[in-house]
């Protein structure tokens, strides 16, 4: 039952994380600033201090290896899609940072016509 809360929790856990991600993304290229915007800042500051000193390894999946053994997986999704969890949710960061200036270039440039 333990091992069923904890995949319910982290499956959860990351679907909000990458809804958050896609809104940050959404927001940098519409320009758009909200609550929801700052929640989604806060959100992912939270993911990220707790996996950056574990070598981007969730503290959840630490738990359930050293519980349940390293075969087990942490959460709902599949193993053949829960290895790249961590690589698309790093890639959507990227690209919402990366939105921020492209947005600035392209009303700097729209707005000298």
């Amino acid at each position: 039952m333990l091992l069923f809360a904890i995949q319910l929790a982290h499956t959860l856990l990351v679907l909000w994380l990458y809804a958050c991600l896609c809104y940050m993304v959404y927001a940098h290229l519409t320009s758009r600033r909200s609550w929801i915007l700052a929640v989604s800042y806060v959100s992912v500051a939270l993911e990220g201090l707790a996996v950056v000193p574990l070598d981007f390894l969730c503290p959840l999946t630490l738990f359930v290896q050293d519980r349940y053994g390293p075969s087990v997986n942490d959460s709902l999704i599949p193993a053949l899609l829960a290895q790249w969890v961590m690589p698309v949710g790093l890639s959507l960061f990227v690209l919402s940072l990366v939105a921020v200036p492209v947005r600035w270039l392209y009303l700097e440039r729209n707005t000298a016509l």
